[in-house]
């Protein structure tokens, strides 16, 4: 096992530059830390009856082509409704 490369997902993209190594990659500690940071104070602060806090770079599709990823993303419960939660 150490003898075998582990790629990450998409790194034939950044082979090809159509991607950056930046959009292949995991957060960074300093990242994880800060995104940590602000959650803690997001769930003291927000009404977590009416709020969803989400992570993880979830993608967003703004519109045709405008695609977007969230590191940090609060949701009113009211408006991200079942139906609207999707596998991709």
């Amino acid at each position: 096992m150490e003898d075998n490369p582990i790629y990450y997902k998409g790194y034939k993209s950044v082979l090809n530059k159509t991607k950056t190594i930046e959009d292949i990659t995991g957060s960074s500690v300093l990242q994880s830390y800060i995104l940590m940071y602000l959650q803690m104070i997001l769930f003291q602060k927000l009404d977590m009856e009416k709020f969803i806090i989400l992570s993880n770079e979830l993608g967003l599709h703004i519109g045709t082509g405008n695609n977007l990823a969230g590191d940090l993303l609060i949701y009113n419960k009211q408006e991200l409704t079942a139906d609207k939660i999707k596998n991709n």
